[in-house]
């Protein structure tokens, strides 16, 4: 996200949860907006928007930065279970829009649970080969 998407976000933020952030100064709402700036910095507004608006659904507290995270991770074992049912249906453009979306939202995810996740769908759906494919298309990019 830039600074003024991030910008945007916290405005969202606020207009959800009108109490939030409400008796902070100027100094310490420039230094929230530096935090979110930091911590977000390589994901397209699209997808945090896409965070965002999934997590307001869900809570009726104002999201931390942890709390967005976590809502990435759960964004990224999404993606990775339609890229596979995507792949499979044959719709390889929906599927790519898939992988794109985990690839900017991989390093919220666990490396462990990646794994875990990937195979137990690729039992579930028996379709080992597009499993095998996905893992190579991750360790080439």
């Amino acid at each position: 996200m830039t600074r003024s998407e991030t910008a945007k976000l916290l405005s969202q933020i606020k207009i959800a949860y009108p109490t939030a952030y409400k008796d902070n100064d100027d100094a310490i709402k420039a230094e929230t907006a530096n935090m979110w700036y930091r911590s977000f910095l390589d994901v397209p507004y699209p997808i945090m928007e896409h965070a965002f608006n999934s997590f307001l659904m869900v809570s009726k507290y104002p999201p931390t930065v942890a709390e967005m995270m976590a809502e990435l991770k759960r964004i990224y074992f999404q993606a990775a279970d339609s890229a596979l049912v995507q792949q499979l249906l044959g719709n390889e453009e929906r599927a790519k829009q898939c992988w794109i979306i985990m690839d900017y939202t991989a390093k919220y995810a666990d490396d462990t649970q990646v794994r875990l996740g990937i195979s137990c769908l690729q039992r579930t759906l028996d379709c080992e080969e597009i499993c095998t494919n996905k893992l190579q298309h991750q360790q080439i990019d």
